[in-house]
């Protein structure tokens, strides 16, 4: 977190307890008037303190008020804001677009799990180069044999292929802290709305997807492209992730 955020988050806090205390006085300030009937604006502010018992009653009832009102605060941040809260400086996902579209930054709020499971299928092999990806087809050809599905994208060095079997499910577990069953009806519905590819079944040895593709830049260097770009049919698709993710149930 930087300077300035720490300074809002720290500043927040201080209002936060400045205000707390003011709640806390004039919570004090009622309950000594109910219990003497009297008029507050004529003592001093030390003749209207509580005892110590009904003083300690009116601040756990004010911190437990906020501790609840923080808590649907909290709620409404994770069910209205889940695309800002999950998001990490190295992810690719939200773009832009998607918080745009009203329908699918519903969507993606609604379906906490999507972008932590995107991003993690697209970082797993972003940076991967030379061995890594020849490595990364050699393992894809032995589920395909002489199937060729470079054809993908035309343009593209290498497709960024991956393995559904039970040590990749696991490892995406660990990587995202979703159960499996979860990622699994993810990776169902991702592939419904064309954003992975499903390849090959190969069925004890797993199912072959693909995710994106590398293209060769300029300088030689290569880049991983997904296959969640801005297109109407994707679009639509992402409209409908929630009733995609629970058709899988």
């Amino acid at each position: 977190m930087g300077k300035e955020l720490s300074f809002h988050r720290d500043l927040f806090f201080q209002l936060l307890l400045k205000r707390i205390d003011f709640w806390i006085d004039e919570e004090e300030k009622a309950r000594f008037k109910e219990q003497n009937a009297i008029r507050i604006d004529l003592l001093d502010e030390d003749e209207y303190k509580l005892d110590e018992d009904d003083y300690f009653d009116v601040r756990s009832d004010i911190i437990k008020a906020v501790f609840a009102a923080n808590n649907d605060f909290t709620k409404y941040l994770k069910d209205n804001f889940q695309a800002e809260l999950s998001y990490r400086k190295n992810d690719l996902f939200p773009r832009k677009w998607m918080l745009d579209d009203r329908q699918i930054k519903n969507a993606i709020d609604r379906c906490s799990r999507f972008l932590p499971i995107m991003n993690a299928l697209h970082n797993r092999n972003r940076d991967s180069r030379g061995e890594e990806l020849k490595a990364m087809k050699a393992e894809a050809d032995k589920i395909i044999g002489k199937r060729k599905v470079d054809t993908l994208k035309k343009d593209a060095v290498y497709i960024s292929y991956f393995v559904g079997n039970a040590q990749f499910y696991a490892d995406l577990k660990v990587r995202t802290d979703i159960p499996i069953n979860t990622i699994k009806k993810y990776i169902q519905a991702f592939v419904k709305i064309d954003i992975i590819k499903k390849i090959h079944d190969s069925g004890s040895k797993g199912t072959l997807y693909a995710d994106g593709w590398f293209q060769q830049l300029p300088d030689n260097k290569l880049r991983k492209f997904p296959f969640l770009i801005q297109t109407t049919e994707i679009m639509k698709g992402l409209r409908r992730l929630p009733a995609l993710i629970n058709s899988n149930n």
